[in-house]
């Protein structure tokens, strides 16, 4: 296999990245919920795969962070190959010499790739849980988990600067009402409470901040969805110590 260049085929960094990790195809494909053969085709890939399925998009992204590489870097050869958080050169489980019986849920945050595309970018280690915890706790997937950083005051006495915010990554199911999202759309990226409602006889999607200094939207279920990617899902929030 080739060095980590921009001129590597996506198997080519797929396959140093899981030789780094110490992982096999059996071992990958079940962390991230695909088959052997899924694994086997994306190392014998030189293009990146089409990210026109979600579900597709959610898999890269699902292997980069168990990875510990860049999304941009895995499908792409774009650098840096890990975000210039600490030491990166090394694993995160080798930095913390974390036990191999816990699973790792990474701090994100959102970036914009050279496709235009919002993705959750991992940019540190957010912390570490049994996976049979993680899935009492939150009712999901483990590797779909992730927390980020609250940094604005738009849902000020919600999300305070600070906490951090444990998220379950978008998956394509219904919306709940009430529920905090991470949005991307016309205003960039945003953590907002959905709300459903009626409007002059329509149903209507009402994007709250809960706070009086920030502006909430109304919006058509159908303009929602041409208008806004939904990232992630709030679970949890923590203070912050």
């Amino acid at each position: 296999m080739s060095n980590s260049t921009s001129e590597s085929t996506f198997g080519e960094r797929l396959y140093e990245a899981m030789e780094k990790a110490g992982l096999n195809n059996t071992q990958l494909a079940s962390e991230v919920g695909v088959s052997d053969k899924t694994v086997g085709r994306y190392l014998d890939r030189d293009n990146p795969p089409s990210l026109d399925k979600k579900k597709t998009e959610k898999t890269i992204e699902s292997m980069a962070e168990l990875l510990d590489v860049r999304f941009d870097w895995l499908l792409r050869g774009k650098k840096p190959i890990r975000s210039e958080v600490g030491n990166e050169s090394v694993p995160s489980r080798q930095r913390l010499k974390i036990p191999e019986s816990l699973h790792g849920v990474p701090e994100v945050e959102v970036s914009v790739g050279s496709d235009e595309k919002p993705h959750l970018d991992q940019v540190g280690d957010g912390f570490f849980a049994s996976a049979d915890y993680l899935q009492r706790t939150y009712g999901v997937r483990p590797e779909r988990l992730c927390v980020m950083r609250v940094t604005g005051d738009s849902m000020k006495n919600i999300l305070e600067p600070g906490q951090q915010i444990v998220l379950s990554r978008w998956n394509g199911e219904d919306l709940r009402d009430g529920t905090i999202y991470c949005l991307y759309g016309p205003g960039g990226f945003m953590l907002r409470r959905i709300r459903f409602s009626q409007r002059e006889g329509k149903d209507m999607i009402k994007i709250s901040s809960e706070n009086d200094s920030t502006e909430d939207w109304w919006t058509g279920i159908e303009e929602f969805e041409k208008k806004y990617v939904l990232l992630a899902r709030g679970l949890e929030v923590w203070q912050k110590l």
